[in-house]
């Protein structure tokens, strides 16, 4: 029971950060996506909605985040939400905002590095 009302506390905390960085508080985000926040322990669709919202903040205030955050998030969130289509939409419309950032040179673009096929 004690658990249960923990975690309440934790899931209500989370919803009013989101709220305060939706409208745009910056001490809400360092708050809200401080890196010892344990997501994997908070409930979906919560968890989803904190990963979408970091994605957001990071994509507009690109400034502040001059290394491959933006593409660490987004391929991040591809590859936990790969089996669920529905959520797909709103992730990849974050990956075209992530492209133009790049294209315009707000956000250093992703390099791969690709191995040589041996040819047998």
């Amino acid at each position: 029971m004690v658990r249960a009302r923990h975690d309440a506390g934790i899931a209500a905390e989370v919803e009013v950060l989101l709220a305060a960085v939706a409208a745009g508080d910056p001490a809400a985000a360092d708050a809200l996506f401080a890196p010892d926040r344990d997501r994997e322990a908070l409930p979906e669709p919560l968890r989803f909605q904190l990963e979408l919202a970091e994605l957001r903040w990071v994509l507009s205030h690109p400034a502040g985040f001059p290394d491959d955050t933006a593409r660490e998030l987004y391929s991040a969130l591809l590859e936990r939400c790969a089996e669920q289509p529905a959520r797909q939409p709103e992730i990849r419309a974050l990956g075209a905002a992530l492209h133009a950032l790049e294209r315009d040179g707000a956000l250093p673009q992703a390099m791969v590095v690709r191995t040589r096929r041996r040819r047998d």
